[in-house]
């Protein structure tokens, strides 16, 4: 289990203490496609890094970017 960030308060269910916040990453290309589009080999790819913020007390789950 992770432990919680005490301060942040949950927006859909106004809770305080029980929100989680992991780090994320994707990787797309410029064109905002997540695999290559490019015929015959890779697209020129962008990392795009966000936290995916989760309530254990709503289990409801949520990105920040």
């Amino acid at each position: 289990m992770r432990p919680t960030d005490g301060q942040l308060v949950c927006p859909h269910c106004q809770t305080k203490g029980f929100v989680t916040t992991k780090q994320k990453n994707v990787l797309r290309d410029l064109l905002g496609w997540s695999q290559p589009v490019f015929p015959g080999g890779r697209s020129r790819q962008k990392n795009k890094a966000y936290l995916e913020r989760t309530c254990s007390n709503c289990r409801t789950t949520w990105e920040v970017r």
